[in-house]
């Protein structure tokens, strides 16, 4: 897939924080390792169909799967601090 220089993409790889947003690809890709670099964000690079994205349902769709795994995450999170005991602790 050619990203060329200008070509419009959509940054996923901070959707958590930052939401989906709308990038520039700059003029030095490397086709090889389908590495993207991104206009204004000097040494950087993204992945290509991982951080970023050439269309905006599939960016959606990543960052959708993002969400629910940092949601399964706290999850886990939640029900270990549940499962603390301080009584035993201390016995």
């Amino acid at each position: 897939m050619g990203v060329k220089k200008g070509d419009k993409l959509y940054l996923v790889k901070y959707a958590l924080t930052a939401g989906i947003e709308q990038v520039v690809a700059a003029e030095n890709q490397n086709e090889e390792s389908g590495y993207i670099y991104l206009k204004g964000r000097s040494f950087y690079s993204f992945l290509l169909g991982r951080d970023v994205f050439t269309d905006l349902p599939s960016a959606i769709a990543a960052a959708e799967t993002m969400r629910e795994k940092k949601i399964k995450s706290i999850e886990k999170q939640i029900a270990k601090l549940r499962k603390l005991d301080f009584c035993k602790a201390l016995a």
